[in-house]
Formats: structure tokens, sequence, C-alpha cells
């Protein structure tokens, strides 16, 4: 397996796209992108380049071999005999969530997996047992199309609670108006871009977050879909009015969304972990506008972390996912980190996590990524969500 990680700055897209050379002719690739470059004439240009199949998406800021950036294109390619990808996309109707994931998954069903039964390998590794992945769904969604969570379980109603879906929702350097996706050199908003990975050799992942609980448990007893109505029987605000010692007013003119960047909710897990959801939005009926699906009758917390917790977090996530390959060596890593991590720690406090990360899989490995909107993976042993505030590290291995 061949692989290699090129980047490339804007604005200029015909010298970005000239600057985007390989050693090799890849038959698969990653595009990563900053939202503001000229689409189109983006794509237009680079498939007559490479001509592979690929998927990506814009993000919040792009991660290559050396660090994190705007305005950049970062491209991981790939060439090998080792694994078959199959690319899909699909819109991502708001309200309609659940719906367009499941029709997403029931065309990957009728095109490539009926009649196929994906197994996995298990290795031996000192004292414990390690599953190796032989298949994986990597796919990048816009967060502003609705609801993610929500479309990740239309996905896995269809394909199964144990398939492992990994990928981010797109970004657009904050602006929050427009993300878009990329499938095979056509371009989407609004919708999700998917890589179907068959693969012959290991495919692993690491999660981690290190978000720590730091006030008492809240019931949430009024909730639909990412909107949270009632918490403990009182308006939701409440619980971010006497953390945060402000008014419902004050809340609602400060940008909850930005106060809270370091307070999220937690949802515990079966693992003794917790799933993030991020507030975005206090509303003026007092309901809280979330990132992502609460239901009802689930227990919260109001976390909270440090610079160091978050760089014990990484290692954490990459120590896992170099475990996952077996005996496998990496051949390509991608990152995908939340936005809302970059923006608390600055670019030093992220370039501090990159190093984490690099010193674990090893400083050679090729490695791409983005800033994100929010991340996909089985979190804690569970089904695959979408998470906040969290570093996804996802290593592909090379045999």
């Amino acid at each position: 397996m061949e692989t290699q990680v090129v980047s490339a700055t804007g604005p200029d897209i015909k010298r970005l796209v000239r600057d985007l050379e390989l050693d090799f002719k890849p038959n698969f690739l990653f595009l990563f992108a900053d939202a503001r470059f000229d689409q189109k004439a983006l794509l237009k240009n680079l498939k007559k380049k490479f001509k592979s199949q690929m998927i990506g998406c814009t993000g919040m800021t792009q991660i290559d071999d050396t660090s994190v950036w705007e305005n950049k294109a970062v491209i991981a390619g790939i060439k090998t005999d080792k694994f078959k990808v199959f690319t899909f996309a699909g819109p991502i109707r708001t309200s309609k969530e659940i719906a367009s994931g499941e029709a997403l998954g029931k065309k990957i069903i009728s095109d490539v997996v009926f009649g196929k039964e994906f197994s996995a390998t298990y290795v031996r590794l000192k004292n414990k047992v390690i599953r190796v992945m032989a298949h994986a769904l990597i796919t990048f969604i816009d967060p502003l199309a609705g609801d993610g969570d929500a479309f990740v379980k239309g996905l896995l109603n269809v394909l199964g609670p144990a398939f492992p879906i990994l990928g981010a929702a797109a970004g657009d350097n904050k602006e929050f108006k427009r993300t878009y996706q990329y499938c095979n050199w056509n371009l989407y908003s609004k919708s999700a871009t998917v890589a179907l990975v068959e693969s012959e050799t290991p495919i692993s992942f690491g999660v981690a977050h290190g978000w720590k609980p730091i006030s008492p448990p809240h019931l949430v007893t009024k909730s639909k879909g990412n909107i949270i109505y009632r918490i403990n029987n009182k308006p939701a605000i409440k619980i971010y009015e006497d953390f945060f010692g402000k008014s419902a007013e004050e809340l609602q003119k400060v940008a909850l969304g930005r106060l809270a960047l370091e307070n999220p909710l937690g949802i515990p897990t079966f693992a003794g972990q917790y799933c993030l959801r991020h507030p975005i939005i206090a509303r003026r009926d007092g309901a809280i506008v979330m990132s992502g699906t609460v239901p009802e009758q689930t227990v919260v917390r109001i976390m909270g972390a440090s610079l160091k917790d978050n760089l014990e977090a990484a290692k954490k996530a990459a120590k896992e996912a170099l475990l996952g390959l077996g005996r496998s060596k990496p051949a390509l890593c991608l990152i995908f980190d939340c936005g809302a991590r970059a923006i608390l720690r600055g670019l030093q406090g992220y370039k501090k996590e990159y190093n984490v990360i690099k010193s674990v899989i090893g400083k050679k490995v090729p490695t791409a990524g983005f800033h994100t909107y929010g991340e996909i993976a089985p979190i804690f042993n569970g089904p695959s969500r979408l998470l906040n505030e969290t570093c996804v590290i996802l290593l592909i291995g090379g045999g």
C-alpha cells in the first residue's frame, strides 16, 4: 500500500491544483478543503488531474502532515489492491433525518452489501484480545441540514447497530452558513457522502475527549430530537442560569453556544464514559437547542476540561487506534477533531495536541483531516453516534 498526504494554499485554484502533486497515481483519495475556495473550480480541476474515486468535505480548518491551517486544500492519496471502496451520496432532509439515513442505508444495501456477511478478525496481544475491523463506513455530513445524530441512527437502522460508521460533520470557517461535501468530484450541500471500505488490512479508530462532570446529575424531563425543553421539570435553561449566574435573557444575548463552549452537557454511557452534547441556542421559551439528539429521561451533567485533560484524551485516542491495528503498521492517519477544541485552546494548544497524536502513531505516518462541526464514531463500545468536542482518530493499516 502506498499513501501520501499533500497540501497547497489558495485561493488561486489553478496554482493550488498544480501544487497538489502525488508521487503515484491513486485509486482512492480524501480531500479536505477551505469552504471559501471556488468549490466547483477546485473539483473540476482536481478531477482532470487525479480521476480516482474520492470523498471529502470542507472543514473549519485543515490538518496536514505538519499541523493545522486555514486556506488550504489537503489530499490523502491511497494506492492499493488491499481494499475495495464503494462511494455514495444522499441528501439530509431537515426534520426527516432518520428517514434520510435509512434511504442512504438502503441504497448501500441494495448496491453493495446485499448477500454479503461482513466479519471481523480477532488478534491476541499480550493479555488481551483485540477486535480488528475489516470494513467501515466513512462519511462526511452537512451539520447545517439537521440533526446529524438522527441521520446516523437512520443508517444504523438499516446497516445494523454494530456496523462501524466513522467520519465527521463538515465545517465552513466558523461562519455556519454553508458547508460542502464531495463524492467522486461532484459537489454537494445538505447531504452526506459515504465510502464503504472493504479491506484486507485492518481499519481502526480511537475516541476520547477529556471532559469530566463538574455538576450534580440532572434529568431531562421533556425533549424532542435535539431540543431540550425541560430539565428537572423546569425550563432547560435554568441549569445554565444557575451555573453561570446569569439570567435566561442574558444567556440569549451573549450567545450560549460560545459561553458554554467549555461546559457542554455530558450523557453517561454504560461504559462509564460521557457522550458530549454542546448547547447552541437559548430560546425565549427556556428551551435549549443542542448539537445532537438528547432523549427524554436522559441523565445529563455539566462538564469541564483543561488543556491537559484534552492532551491526555488525544493521546488516549491515538493509543486506542494504534492498538486496534493489531500487528499491522499504520499506513494513513485521519484526524477528525472538534472545532470547539481548536477555538478553546487556540492554535498553539492544538499544535500540542497534534504533536501528542503524532508521537504515538509515528511522526512519519501520513496524516490528514480537519476541524469539524461534529465527529462520528462508535462510542465507548456502543453504536456509532454524532459526537461533540471529541477527538476521533482513524487509522488504515498497511499490512
